[in-house]
């Protein structure tokens, strides 16, 4: 199987269709359709979302599975409250480096505004590195979330790819200093220093119909295709309206790997009736919106760049996993 995220048609052939459900509590599942599960708790609803990030360095892949959680819970329209830690780790990993572990975890909880409310930590003398999973565990009010229709503005807040270009920009450091100058290379580092998407979606769930998704592995052309299975809809979108800060066109140009297929975190897609009130309502929160397309009544996944035409693809591998070639 290919690195990173398993394949759409592996995932409902071998995953989905060997899970087992009962009635109780649970009102969403596994399934292709919705990001997380969702259990009725009288008038309010839990949502438990997990996440294992693979990076090269333990609390950056820490970091990332906490915020791709929480990013996650709140695209599906709830708060997020609390972080469950699974650790498996080397047999040689020194007790220090588990207290920076963990100190890690509290300060990237801190940021989020979330608790660290329990997990497991274990050794195994067949683990090599370090094999985080992250659970996160929120609510919300709503039971379900709107139905996308034909004709509904399609929105992207924040450029693509930052949170790829800052590990790419710390894990290629060295080879790009060959090509850009370090001020360059700097700045490209703190592209991941604020990624929480509370904004866009408070702003969003407090005044719009809207359905959200967040831009993580497999980038934006991955998120395109996923979003649209799960609203049902067709798209067309507009691939120069797509925004996409300069340094990170020129670090993946130099790298050889495509900036749209590479990991987004901290971008929202948007789906919403009204696109330019969401726009002025997020531009007073200091957060800016584009829009970069519509929804369609077909299934056809469509990007524009002038006059050629091209489909949306199955999401291929992220292109982050350059790193571990």
């Amino acid at each position: 199987m290919r690195i990173g995220k398993i394949s759409e048609n592996t995932l409902k052939r071998s995953v989905l269709k060997n899970t087992y459900t009962t009635g109780n509590r649970l009102v969403h599942g596994a399934s292709p359709r919705d990001n997380c599960a969702v259990f009725s708790y009288g008038e309010e609803f839990a949502l438990a979302s997990t996440h294992q990030v693979l990076l090269t360095g333990a609390e950056d892949s820490l970091k990332f599975s906490m915020l791709r959680g929480v990013n996650n819970i709140y695209a599906q329209g709830g708060k997020p409250e609390a972080a469950q830690l699974a650790l498996l780790l080397p047999e040689n990993l020194e007790e220090p480096e588990l207290a920076n572990l963990m100190k890690a975890a509290a300060k990237t909880a801190k940021e989020l505004d979330i608790s660290v409310s329990g997990g497991s930590t274990k050794t195994d003398k067949r683990i090599k590195e370090p094999v985080i999973s992250v659970t996160i565990i929120g609510s919300r009010k709503e039971k379900d979330l709107p139905e996308v229709e034909a004709g509904w503005d399609i929105l992207l807040t924040r450029p693509i790819a930052l949170s790829g270009t800052a590990i790419l920009a710390k894990e290629k450091e060295e080879e790009l200093k060959k090509r850009y100058p370090s001020r360059y290379i700097e700045e490209a580092k703190v592209f991941d220093r604020d990624l929480i998407l509370l904004p866009e979606a408070a702003t969003a769930m407090k005044s719009f119909p809207c359905r959200m998704f967040s831009v993580t592995e497999g980038g934006i052309f991955g998120c395109l295709w996923e979003a649209a299975r799960i609203a049902g809809v067709g798209l067309e979108i507009e691939l120069k309206k797509i925004p996409i800060r300069q340094e990170s066109v020129e670090i993946c140009d130099f790298l050889g790997i495509n900036p749209y297929e590479l990991m987004s975190d901290g971008t929202m897609l948007v789906m919403t009736p009204d696109g330019e009130g969401y726009k002025d309502a997020l531009s007073e929160e200091g957060v800016e919106a584009v829009l970069i397309g519509t929804t369609k009544a077909n299934n056809d996944k469509i990007i524009l760049n002038d006059d050629e035409v091209r489909y949306v693809d199955k999401p291929a591998a992220d292109s982050i996993y350059i790193l571990f070639e």
